[in-house]
């Protein structure tokens, strides 16, 4: 049996296919405690919108295996379970750009940091937390610095999730709808430079330059600086989020499949061969430090 799931107003609402959307009445932890009584257990199929989170992570430490998680598609989460569910049934996309996939040991560390410091505390990133993050690794080869460093990258990665929700269907290395929502197009450019006013765009663009100009490695600011010599500041400093948006996106959805070579460092560090190799000797040994964590 599949069940489809969405939390509204503190409790779980369900729908089994050929069915209608039911309030349970029950928060997810009084949910789940029954959902463990059935044996085998359900198939659960749970949208990856924040109202859900919390019973995603507990859901995934209790049964990895029967838990499918999909893009949040649906305009109604806040107001219309009911729609939600439905919405989520007629998923169809390909599970690599947002569709139906089966939850992985990846899924589990980014909703247990999202968990950890959306819910609790966003003063502090737990080391052991942040490690297992499957884009963690970027950062680290980027030599991010400090503890109030961690706090600002566990931000930029809250609010992307999942990268696959911000893929393109049929082009899967165009960024263009993370580049949109973190503020980095010439538009939003233009816009602040007209109305001289900071929307979330904006502050979700300079999240994006504070991660990389405070890393140790200089090929960001290496890049800005060659962008900044026939280009405003401004545009600069958009250009060089994009790049930076590129390698986080490209590193963070190859760990997210099987096919690890689908991101090659010698075709992002073009023409920077002792940068390529310097990640891959980083990439094997990070490897190493998650598996044994």
């Amino acid at each position: 049996m599949s069940m489809y799931l969405q939390c509204h107003q503190g409790t779980v609402w369900s729908l089994v296919r050929g069915g209608i959307p039911r309030d349970s009445g029950k928060p997810p932890t009084l949910w789940l405690a029954s959902w463990q009584e059935i044996q085998p257990h359900p198939k659960l199929y749970v949208l990856g919108h924040a109202s859900n989170f919390t019973l995603l992570r507990n859901a995934l430490r209790l049964d990895r295996t029967a838990i499918s998680i999909g893009s949040p598609a649906s305009r109604w989460f806040e107001t219309e379970p009911e729609r939600t569910l439905t919405s989520a049934r007629a998923l169809r996309l390909n599970a690599q750009v947002g569709g139906w996939h089966l939850a992985q040991p990846a899924d589990i560390a980014m909703y247990e940091l999202y968990c950890q410091f959306v819910g609790f505390n966003r003063e502090r990133v737990l080391p052991v937390t942040a490690k297992a993050h499957p884009a963690w690794e970027v950062f680290s080869f980027l030599e991010c610095p400090d503890k109030q460093h961690d706090v600002k990258l566990a931000e930029l990665l809250t609010l992307i999730v999942d990268p696959r929700w911000f893929t393109h269907p049929s082009r899967p290395n165009r960024i263009s709808r993370l580049t949109q929502f973190f503020g980095s197009t010439p538009h939003y450019v233009r816009r602040y430079a007209q109305e001289n006013r900071v929307t979330p765009a904006h502050q979700r663009a300079e999240l994006v330059r504070w991660c990389w100009d405070m890393c140790r490695r200089d090929y960001f600011r290496e890049i800005y600086q060659k962008y900044v010599r026939r280009l405003s500041p401004e545009m600069a400093a958009m250009r060089t989020n994009i790049r930076f948006l590129q390698l986080l996106h490209a590193v963070w959805s190859a760990r997210l499949t099987s096919h690890q070579e689908s991101f090659v460092p010698e075709y992002f560090f073009s023409g920077k061969e002792q940068l390529a190799v310097a990640f891959r000797a980083h990439a094997a040994k990070w490897a190493q430090e998650v598996s044994s964590v």
